[in-house]
């Protein structure tokens, strides 16, 4: 998670999501879906169509997947499946 925001923040976001992962069973199972930049790739990508990663990480089993890649406005989308 590298939303933007004070880091006090964005640690407490991540520290409530893994909370919530390990409690997740399959009778409960949690889901979190997110938009952001690929990991390592800060400032410019070399590609701008490929800026941001659309992925879903499954819980109980903590599977993560590539949905798709776009631009920062969810244009030029490549889905990944």
């Amino acid at each position: 998670m590298r939303a933007s925001g004070p880091p006090a923040s964005l640690e407490r976001m991540a520290a409530t999501l893994t909370r919530a992962g390990a409690a997740a069973t399959s009778e409960a199972p949690l889901a979190h879906l997110r938009f952001e930049p690929p990991d390592g790739v800060f400032g410019s990508p070399p590609n701008p169509q490929s800026m941001v990663e659309t992925r879903l990480r499954l819980w109980p089993d903590g599977s993560d997947q590539l949905l798709a890649v776009s631009d920062v406005n969810g244009r030029h989308v490549r889905w990944q499946w």
